[in-house]
């Protein structure tokens, strides 16, 4: 979508790739992307002012930043202590709404004004590069703080939970259902049997591709043996991969070892230590297990994604965006990570 509108206003697909692939990856081949059937001078009336309105606020987060990063981690410990003493249930709602949601929405904004000042410093010159890690490092601490809210939200609904004597089942309902709960109306209860098999069924699912063309069946994509984890056309005749895996150069450095293969930071108890952890994609949820890994391959991914900028900051090789790392590797496989020319190179299968 980010590229059929580009588009409308001038920019190719290849400038797109070329000002935003070191964020966002490179571009899957395929054969040509839609277009938004509306006229460039209708587009322009609308993302002007929508333009001009989100770069006023993403400043007005910039400035802030630091005051945030430096009182949430207080802010939400208290929040919690405060959740876990409140012990009549129609109260809770009213905590949400005061203090709860104004959290998350500050730390959510404060994360986009700390990513957009990062893309922003993409396309300017190379001789401004220094000044690329402390803009890092606050997107860094935006996540974390984001992270941190969502466990003060997760904190609400346990404790909603707790006091209507419905436990997890409210981590199966909208927030006006469990306000709704809160007050007195169990009404909502009754869509959660199906919400919960839904759920399990998503679950098992690996992760969906980065870009998905066409009709997308997730259950049918996930049987397919061929499929690939980058991107989906729904046109395309999928073929069996070869054995040549190839991404960007993530981290340099050059590793052998066996590859284990994650779908889930859950998932970390079958991680050993030495291992090469390839994965779909990483977030800050995954960078606990870094130090464990001697390598990092990942399908979705690019120079300045969070896989390569850990894995640069440990000081072991990585190879991101490969594609389809996770459907040609399998744990026990015994591999050669070159994370300095982005290759993957099979030594031995695992019997």
């Amino acid at each position: 979508m980010s590229i059929s509108l580009e588009a409308l206003v001038g920019i190719s697909p290849r400038r797109f790739a070329a000002l935003f692939g070191p964020v966002l990856g490179k571009l899957p081949p395929v054969k040509e992307i839609p277009r938004p059937r509306l006229p460039r001078w209708k587009v322009t009336r609308l993302m002007v002012p929508a333009t001009v309105a989100m770069l006023r606020r993403v400043n007005a987060s910039q400035k802030r930043l630091p005051e945030f990063v430096a009182a949430a981690p207080s802010r939400c410990d208290q929040l919690r202590a405060d959740i876990e003493q409140t012990t009549d249930a129609a109260s809770l709602p009213r905590l949400w709404q005061d203090r709860v949601r104004p959290l998350i929405e500050e730390a959510c904004d404060m994360l986009s004004a700390a990513a957009a000042h990062g893309t922003a410093l993409v396309t300017i010159p190379g001789k401004l590069i220094a000044r690329w890690t402390p803009i890092a490092r606050d997107r860094e601490a935006a996540r974390s703080e984001v992270a941190r809210s969502v466990w003060v939200a997760r904190a609400w609904v346990r404790r909603a939970g707790q006091l209507t004597g419905h436990g997890d089942d409210l981590f199966f309902l909208e927030l006006p259902e469990t306000v709704d709960l809160l007050r007195g109306d169990p009404a909502s209860l009754a869509k959660v049997p199906a919400r919960r098999v839904s759920y399990q069924t998503h679950r098992a699912l690996p992760p969906y591709p980065a870009l998905i063309r066409g009709r997308f069946d997730p259950v049918r994509w996930a049987a397919d043996p061929n499929r690939r984890g980058d991107y989906y056309d729904e046109n395309a005749q999928t073929t069996k991969p070869d054995d040549t895996i190839t991404g960007f150069p993530g981290a340099a450095g050059v590793v052998e070892g066996i590859a284990r293969v994650l779908r889930a930071p859950e998932d970390a108890a079958q991680f050993g230590d030495g291992e090469i952890l390839v994965t779909t994609v990483t977030n800050i949820g995954w960078t606990p297990i870094f130090p464990r890994a001697a390598a990092v391959v990942t399908d979705v991914g690019a120079p300045l994604s969070h896989a390569a900028i850990v894995a640069r900051e440990l000081g072991i090789p990585a190879v991101v965006g490969c594609g389809n790392a996770t459907m040609l590797l399998h744990s026990g496989d015994r591999v050669r990570v070159d994370g300095s020319n982005g290759t993957v190179e099979v030594l031995h299968r695992r019997r």
